[in-house]
C-alpha cells in the first residue's frame, strides 16, 4: 500500500465534505431563533438607541 496516496485521496475528500457542509454552517450561524443563546446576545443584532432626551432630573421617584 502506498500511504501517502490514501492520505492524499483523503485530503481530497475532506475538502468535498467541507465545501458540501459550508453553507450549512454559515446558515446555523445565521439562525437563533432555535438556539440556546437569546436574541439579543445574537451576532449581527443591531442595538436599539436611545432616543429620548435628558430631563436632568434624577431616575427614580415618587
Amino acid at each position: 500500500m502506498d500511504y501517502e496516496n490514501i492520505i492524499r485521496s483523503l485530503n481530497v475528500e475532506i475538502k468535498k465534505l467541507r465545501r458540501s457542509v459550508a453553507p450549512f454552517l454559515f446558515r446555523a450561524k445565521k439562525l437563533h431563533a432555535n438556539a440556546s443563546m437569546p436574541p439579543s446576545k445574537c451576532i449581527g443584532r443591531k442595538k436599539i438607541t436611545n432616543n429620548r432626551e435628558k430631563t436632568g432630573k434624577k431616575p427614580g421617584g415618587q
